[in-house]
C-alpha cells in the first residue's frame, strides 16, 4: 500500500508543476482537524488508536484555477505492534510545516473541488515504544521531509465564510515515526479532515488596477486579480465604461475580431458584428473580401457590398468589374447588360462602346433589325442604327448627285472628288458587289453625239475608281445617252438633272 501510495504522490507532483503560472494574490485563511490513520510496518489488526491532525494554514489564490498554501500544525501519530506475545501501543509527535499547490479544474456555485500536492519537513518524536524490536536501528527524534497529497472540496456558506472537506496522505522520508525500521518504505499516514476558512478579499478595493472595485467584478463576473480577464488586450474598466463590450469575451459581438483589434486597429464596432450594416460582418470583410468594413459600398458604384458578392457576383473592390466602360451599377439598373462580362450580346463590340460610342444597343447584336450586325457595321462604316444601309439592293439605281463634267466633255471636274470618295468608300465596304456605272444625258444635241458622251462620262467615272483601287472586274460602265430622263427637258435645272451618273448594284 505503501509503494502504490508513494508513486501516486510523484505522478500528481509532476502535473502540478506543469501549471504554476502567472501568480497573482489575495488571502484565506484556515484551521483544519483531521483523523489519521497510519501507515507503517505494522497493519490494523490488532485494533486502531487515536491520531489526530491539526493545522492552520494561510491560503493565496493565484488564479481561478491555482492557489498556493502555506501551513503548520501538530500530529499524534498512534497505534499498536504486531508482537504475537501482546500487542504494544506506540506514540510519536510531529510538529510539521508545509507548501502545497492546489489545482481546481472547475468551480460551482457554491463549491469549489481542488487537488492538492506539495513538500513539507517536520520535527517528530517517540513518545511511546513498541516493545518489538526493530531489525534495523532507529532514532528516538529527528527531522524528516514528507509529501502530502490529496482531493479536498470548499462549501461556500457565506461569501468568506466555508467549510472544507479533504481527503488525502503523506509519506514521508523517516522510517521512525512508530520506532520500528524495517529497511522497506518510509513511514506515512492516511487522513481525512474538515476545516473551516475564513476568505479575505478587498472591500471596495480595485486590487488589479483594472478601474473596478472588486466588490463590482465578482457581480458581473469579471476577475478581481486579473485587469483582463478576457485576455485581449482591454482591460476590464475601458471594457465596462468606455467602449461598453462584454470584459468576460474577447470578441463581444463574435464577428472573428477581437475587440482590441476592432478598437485599436480596424475602428470597427466591437458590440455590433457588421459595422457598416452591410450584411457581411467586419472579419469576413476585412480577411476575405478585402472590402472596408466601415463601408457599405467600399468601391463606391452605388452598389452594396453585400449585393455584389452574394447577388450580382461582381466585384465590391472595383467599381467596373468587367472593364467595360460601364460602371456595374449602370449595367444592372439602366442598361441591363452583364456587369461580368465586356460583350453581353456578344457582337464584339463592347458595352461601353455600344452605350456611350456607337449608341447601339449592347443587347442585341443587331441593332437596326436589319441584316448586318453591329460590329460588321462599325468596321465598313456602315451605320448600325439605320438598317437601309446594311445591303445595297440589286437594280436599284442611286443618282450620283454631284458628279460634274466640263461642258460637252468627259473631264471630271475637280470638285467631283468629293462624291466620288463616297462611292469609293461605299464600293470598299461593300468588297464582294460588282455595279454598272451608268452615263446619261439632257436632249440637247443629236442623240447619237449624246449617246456617245455619255458612254465616255461613265467610263470616266469607272476609271477614276480604278485609278484608287477597286478591280476593274467589279465595275462596268455604259452610257444612255438622253434615254430615261428623270426630269423635264425642257427647262434649265430639269435639263441639269437629266446630265448625272447612276450607281447600280447588277451582282
Amino acid at each position: 500500500m505503501k509503494r502504490m501510495f508513494f508513486t501516486l504522490v510523484l505522478v500528481v507532483l509532476s502535473l502540478s508543476a506543469i501549471h504554476s503560472q502567472d501568480l497573482q494574490k489575495y488571502n484565506r485563511f484556515w484551521v483544519q482537524g483531521s483523523m489519521l490513520l497510519p501507515l507503517n510496518e505494522y497493519d490494523f489488526s490488532p485494533g486502531l488508536k487515536m491520531s489526530y491532525q491539526l493545522r492552520a494554514l494561510w491560503r493565496q489564490t493565484y488564479t481561478e484555477t491555482y492557489s498556493i498554501e502555506y501551513g503548520a500544525g501538530y500530529s499524534l501519530y498512534a497505534g499498536l505492534d504486531d508482537d504475537p506475545f501482546g500487542n504494544h501501543y506506540y506514540q510519536s509527535g510531529i510538529f510539521g510545516g508545509d507548501a502545497r499547490f492546489l489545482y481546481t479544474p472547475f468551480e460551482m456555485e457554491s463549491s469549489r473541488p481542488y487537488f492538492y500536492a506539495g513538500l513539507g519537513i517536520s520535527y517528530y518524536t517517540v513518545n511511546n515504544k513498541p516493545t518489538y524490536g526493530s531489525p534495523e536501528s532507529v532514532d528516538e527524534s529527528g527531522i524528516a521531509a514528507y509529501l502530502p497529497l490529496g482531493v479536498g472540496i470548499e462549501w461556500y456558506v457565506s461569501e468568506q465564510l466555508a467549510f472544507d472537506f479533504s481527503l488525502g496522505g503523506e509519506i514521508t522520508t523517516t522510517e521512525n515515526l512508530n520506532y520500528y525500521n524495517d529497511g522497506g518504505l518510509p513511514d506515512g499516514l492516511l487522513k481525512a479532515g474538515i476545516g473551516i476558512t475564513y476568505k479575505f478579499k478587498p472591500r471596495e478595493k480595485d486590487e488589479d488596477k483594472d478601474g473596478l472595485d472588486y466588490i463590482f467584478e465578482e457581480k458581473i463576473g469579471t476577475n478581481p486579480l486579473i485587469a483582463d480577464t478576457d485576455g485581449d488586450g482591454l482591460n476590464d474598466g475601458e471594457e465596462v465604461n468606455k467602449y461598453k463590450t462584454n470584459p468576460l469575451k474577447a470578441d463581444s459581438d463574435g464577428d472573428g475580431l477581437s475587440d482590441y483589434d476592432e478598437i485599436k486597429k480596424w475602428d470597427t464596432n466591437p458590440v455590433k458584428a457588421d459595422s457598416d450594416g452591410d450584411k457581411l460582418n467586419d472579419y469576413d470583410e476585412i480577411n476575405k473580401h478585402k472590402t472596408d468594413p466601415l463601408k457599405v459600398d467600399s468601391d463606391g458604384d452605388s452598389l452594396n457590398d453585400y449585393d455584389e458578392l452574394m447577388k450580382h457576383k461582381t466585384n465590391p473592390l472595383k467599381k467596373d468589374t468587367d472593364d467595360d466602360g460601364l460602371f456595374d451599377n449602370r449595367e444592372l439598373e439602366k442598361t441591363k447588360t452583364d456587369p461580368l462580362k465586356k460583350d453581353t450580346d456578344s457582337d464584339k463590340l463592347n458595352d461601353g462602346e455600344e452605350v456611350t460610342k456607337y449608341n447601339t444597343n449592347p443587347l442585341s447584336k443587331d441593332t437596326d433589325k436589319g441584316t448586318v450586325d453591329d460590329y460588321t457595321e462599325v468596321r465598313r462604316g456602315t451605320d448600325p442604327n439605320d438598317k437601309s444601309d446594311d445591303v445595297i439592293k440589286k437594280e436599284t439605281a442611286i443618282v450620283l448627285e454631284g458628279i460634274q463634267f466640263e461642258t460637252g466633255s468627259a473631264d471630271i471636274k475637280a470638285e467631283s472628288e468629293v462624291k466620288l470618295k463616297d462611292v469609293l468608300r461605299t464600293l470598299k465596304i461593300y468588297s464582294d458587289i460588282t455595279v454598272e456605272i451608268g452615263g446619261y444625258t439632257d436632249n440637247v444635241g443629236s442623240a447619237s453625239s449624246n449617246q456617245k458622251l455619255s458612254q465616255s462620262r461613265a467610263e470616266s467615272v469607272r476609271s477614276w475608281l480604278i485609278e484608287n483601287g477597286i478591280k476593274a472586274a467589279r465595275l462596268e460602265a455604259k452610257g444612255y445617252g438622253e434615254s430615261n430622263p428623270i426630269a423635264n427637258n425642257n427647262t434649265k435645272d430639269g435639263r441639269a438633272k437629266n446630265r448625272r451618273i447612276e450607281f447600280k448594284r447588277v451582282k
